[in-house]
């Protein structure tokens, strides 16, 4: 079973830190160490950011979603646009080396590292799609979750 939990916000800067806010608070009764929770914190907000800028080009009319779903083994997030910049390349076509003197250009590089699968398309008339998985540590973290009237409640 998949539990699942979605936001749609307008496409504005406000957000981002709320999306932030919102992340943090989801991530942390899951069974994710520290490590991996921050890089997926740091992936989701480069996620969102990069629909705001380069997908929804911030215009306030466009929506964005967040989307987390969850089952016993990994985290999937979801962001998607509504894509006036459509992606017609996969992930790895799209990361680029890093050039250090740029204040741009290293949000996608930054997820495909930070995240442990990271995807990315267009589906026409929908938009963007970008969907960042994380597998859960179970050797090194003895966290256990449980679902429960639509709330993760942590057990251990």
């Amino acid at each position: 079973m998949i539990d699942r939990i979605r936001f749609d916000v307008h496409s504005e800067s406000k957000y981002v830190e709320w999306i932030h806010m919102v992340s943090t608070s989801i991530l942390f009764g899951l069974p994710l160490n520290n490590r991996k929770r921050h890089y997926l914190l740091v992936a989701i907000s480069e996620g969102f950011t990069n629909a705001f800028l380069h997908g929804n080009q911030k215009e306030p009319k466009r929506n964005i979603a967040v989307i987390f779903e969850m089952n016993a083994d990994f985290l999937k997030v979801i962001v998607e646009d509504e894509g006036v910049l459509p992606i017609q390349n996969n992930i790895d076509e799209l990361v680029k080396p890093v050039d250090e003197n740029s204040e741009s250009g290293r949000g996608l590089s930054l997820i495909k590292r930070l995240v442990d699968e990271a995807n990315l398309w267009h589906e026409p008339e929908k938009g963007n799609i970008l969907v960042m998985k994380t597998f859960f540590d179970k050797e090194n973290n003895t966290t256990q979750v449980e679902v429960r009237d639509g709330y993760y409640n942590q057990i251990s």
